[in-house]
């Protein structure tokens, strides 16, 4: 435990000080989607807000989300650009599902290969260099974040909050919902609340954006 908790730490550091210090576009490649989230979320200052006045190809939270990271990095000082201020606010939310993807990439291995396996597991997530770049460049860390916590919950016994966690995360980005169907096939119990948990969520979540523009919403 004491060895894992050191490499949360240095997963962390090495994270928030890219974050800060490093510039995307000088060492590779560039912002990659964070500048579309940023133009995105730029036309709320011109009154029109995503699934009120116009579609995305994303489920609606993280485009409101971006929103609200976006007026709060143009209302901040700038570390370079708004879009830099913006990158860096919203990569260090995400930072914490991020840190969220180790730790259960690291209970899961220990609940399925014992503290060894768990830990090289974790390891080799925190080393490659791909979840870092897609975590520098995407939002995906939060729909991860949500399929694994709902893996993680099924194999503890909890079907109803594993449901819970999908069907936010589908509310996020559509994958996660996978965890349902493959869940149905291995639950013995739990059915019933694993389904519900999931309906429940989703359709609180979706509610407002459904009610307030359906045709957009469909």
């Amino acid at each position: 435990e004491r060895d894992f908790t050191l490499l949360v730490l240095l997963f962390v550091s090495f994270r928030l000080m890219t974050t800060l210090l490093y510039q995307p576009g000088g060492v590779f490649l560039d912002y990659r989607d964070y500048s579309f989230y940023f133009a995105m979320a730029e036309q709320s200052a011109r009154g029109y807000l995503p699934y009120l006045h116009f579609w995305m190809e994303y489920p609606p939270l993280f485009p409101w989300l971006a929103v609200v990271f976006y007026h709060l990095a143009i209302h901040l000082p700038s570390l370079n650009t708004p879009l830099s201020t913006f990158h860096a606010l919203l990569t260090s939310f995400t930072l914490l599902f991020e840190t969220g993807n180790l730790v259960l990439l690291y209970r899961l291995g220990r609940l399925l290969y014992g503290p060894t396996t768990a830990f090289r597991c974790a390891f080799i997530y925190a080393g490659l260099f791909i979840p870092f770049q897609t975590w520098l460049g995407w939002f995906d860390s939060i729909p991860v974040f949500c399929l694994l916590l709902g893996l993680w919950l099924v194999l503890r016994g909890h079907p109803g909050l594993a449901g819970v966690a999908a069907g936010v995360g589908f509310l996020v980005k559509v994958f996660p919902i996978l965890l349902v169907p493959v869940a149905l096939r291995t639950l013995t119990k739990g059915r019933l609340h694993l389904l519900l948990g999931a309906a429940v969520s989703a359709a609180i979540l979706a509610a407002p954006f459904f009610i307030a523009n359906p045709a957009i919403f469909v």
